[in-house]
């Protein structure tokens, strides 16, 4: 199973529908636990998470709480991938050029251009491609892997020579990021990264960011410090500044109140809910300071 270009939970996922394929694995059997997985194959849990969901998306298994991940009944039909429709060695095409015959072009790939973050981001890319002989075309995702998977796959097929990727919220990234990986297609990834794998990417310390806000909080005398984050599902940049929250309050000898670090906060500017998590902590006094992500 061992391959370097492959990343390790895809080689999980791998091993699984090669078990399954060859009627090692049978309908409704259940799979070994995620502890026997990561004992198995001597990786992280969020590796085999990730190897997991990717698995129960595609149909190979199924998923009961509580009671651990079985093997689905029925056919399976394998959704085709980027992986099979990019050539081995990418090579960038001309479809653009008649057009266009003086630009090469970069695609841009991005959840939504809805918040001020986005737009200085937008800003800094156009800036830095004013002098180039490149021009770049914007997909939006609105946060959907599915709408993510048809961009980079439509794309690619125009022709760019290269690809930036603010990749969508989700439990596991999309495939066809990893495809890319594979396949040598030139690529950058925007405030994520993939654990384990190495790509090109932008973003900031996360860690060092919430050390820094917590030291600073510390400083002014609060002890009572909340973390807050809009996000559904935690990604890894997320994940990074709640370690270096917890780090920092760790140093400082300060209590870790898992109460206080709060996530998926959906906020209306223009209506007051009694109810919202944020809300009973102010009323209630139950922190003096919050970070916001």
């Amino acid at each position: 199973m061992q391959n370097d270009r492959v990343p390790l939970y895809l080689q999980i996922q791998e091993y699984f529908k090669e078990q399954i394929s060859s009627k090692n694995l049978l309908e409704n059997d259940r799979i070994p636990t995620e502890k026997e997985i990561m004992e198995q194959f001597n990786v992280s849990r969020i590796t085999v998470v990730n190897a997991l969901s990717g698995l129960a998306q595609e149909g190979w298994i199924y998923r009961i709480p509580g009671r651990g991940s079985f093997v689905k009944e029925g056919k399976y039909e394998p959704k085709q991938s980027l992986l099979t429709e990019l050539p081995d060695r990418y090579t960038p095409t001309t479809a653009l050029e008649a057009n266009t015959p003086n630009k090469r072009t970069i695609g841009l790939v991005m959840t939504t251009i809805g918040d001020y973050f986005a737009i200085r981001l937008l800003r800094g890319i156009t800036q830095a491609l004013n002098d180039s002989d490149f021009q770049l075309i914007i997909m939006l995702t609105f946060n959907s892997q599915e709408r993510e998977q048809y961009a980079i796959k439509e794309l690619a097929r125009m022709g760019v020579e290269g690809l930036l990727i603010f990749p969508s919220d989700g439990e596991v990234y999309n495939e066809e990021i990893l495809a890319l990986k594979i396949k040598g297609f030139p690529f950058a990834l925007i405030d994520r990264y993939l654990p384990g794998i190495e790509t090109n990417i932008v973003c900031s310390d996360g860690s060092l960011g919430a050390q820094l806000a917590v030291s600073h909080l510390w400083e002014l005398g609060h002890r009572d410090i909340v973390l807050c984050a809009d996000v559904p599902v935690p990604t890894m940049t997320v994940e990074e500044r709640i370690s270096g929250y917890m780090k920092e309050l760790k140093a400082r000898g300060g209590m870790i109140n898992p109460a206080n670090i709060l996530t998926n906060l959906e906020v209306d500017t223009k209506t007051v809910l009694t109810d919202h998590p944020l809300f009973r902590f102010m009323e209630s006094s139950m922190a003096t300071a919050y970070i916001a992500l």
